[in-house]
């Protein structure tokens, strides 16, 4: 007895307008879009401009301790700029704090008209579509799918706007601080980039396999628990455990492998970025600026800690996105 989920084809992803329908729900809330926009960008902001900030402190305090700077002058220099620091940590938070929260109210907003014209659309299907298509698919189409939107849609419009505001403003930090040291993370950066790109576009399948499997898991469970006295008086179970075993099976693969490949990214960049690094001579640069070591070492955190990983920010969560789209079956509700 092999269990097959009659009427499942599989159907290429229309990206484009996949997303203009999906922005299309959304339109009823420019106003909250375009504050958080502003939030998110202010945030950015800031966030980028603490290292550069700390690193006045440090030379601030090296100062008092290398060059015997008068210590109440010093340490009043030292304070001062450490209270800068705390405003502008306080203000990315703020700002931060503030996009996230319009992100959620607007992604579930947007969710919830979307289910709404989901059931509507359920209710106009042809009973055609129910006899080619498990209950339990269909089931999962409107939750688990939507879900997956849903978290996408929550990560992927903040990850994105922020991801490019960082780059943008690391960048130009990092040339104000030191223009020869950012060659370093211009030579890593791209690298890195095209490391993490393979990869994500290497996991894509497992998380469109995972979201399949799940929802002919669904769909399977639910028919074989509605038919259990069926199933008994044939004497099927045998063959009912093993097909669902099948499935669970195919389920734990793509859904470790997806994690996996996902979760190699951070490790993958940093390691490419301390290589750069190395291989730069950024040591031996710094060594060369003691004056200047801990303000001098802020071009170099800027690459390892914050622009390689929004790089592939954005393309990770529109693989994940599509995730959803299993096959393109959603898209046809």
């Amino acid at each position: 007895m092999k269990y097959t989920n009659v009427g499942k084809t599989a159907k290429p992803i229309n990206t484009k307008g996949t997303m203009r329908r999906l922005f299309s729900f959304m339109k009823p809330y420019r106003g909250r879009i375009v504050l958080m926009v502003a939030c998110l960008v202010l945030g950015a902001v800031f966030t980028t401009q603490g290292p550069y900030t700390l690193g006045r402190a440090m030379d601030a305090l090296v100062a008092v301790a290398v060059d015997k700077t008068g210590t109440l002058q010093g340490f009043g220099a030292f304070l001062t700029v450490l209270l800068q620091l705390g405003c502008v940590y306080l203000l990315a938070f703020l700002f931060n704090y503030s996009g996230q929260f319009i992100v959620a109210g607007v992604a579930e907003r947007t969710m919830h008209d979307l289910r709404m014209a989901v059931d509507k659309k359920i209710r106009r299907l042809p009973l055609a579509y129910f006899d080619g298509n498990t209950f339990g698919d269909v089931l999962s189409r409107v939750t688990n799918d939507v879900d997956t939107i849903d978290t996408s849609l929550q990560q992927s419009i903040s990850q994105v706007i922020t991801a490019v505001c960082t780059m943008i403003f690391i960048f130009v930090m990092m040339l104000v601080v030191s223009p020869i040291l950012t060659l370093i993370g211009v030579c890593v950066i791209p690298l890195c980039g095209f490391v993490s790109m393979k990869v994500v576009k290497h996991s894509q399948k497992y998380f469109q396999g995972q979201q399949s499997a799940l929802g002919e898991l669904t769909g399977y469970v639910e028919e074989m628990y509605n038919g259990q006295n069926v199933i008994a008086a044939f004497g099927k179970e045998e063959d009912i455990i093993t097909n669902f075993e099948d499935i669970n099976e195919r389920l734990y693969t793509n859904g470790w492998r997806a994690q996996f490949s996902s979760s190699i990214i951070m490790p993958l960049t940093q390691a490419l970025t301390n290589i750069g690094y190395v291989g730069g001579g950024g040591g031996q640069r710094m060594a060369l600026h003691k004056r200047q070591a801990d303000h001098r070492h802020d071009p170099v955190l800027y690459p390892v800690s914050a622009p390689v990983f929004p790089a592939h920010q954005p393309d990770l969560q529109h693989r994940q996105y599509h995730a959803g789209d299993h096959g393109g079956g959603s898209e046809s509700l």
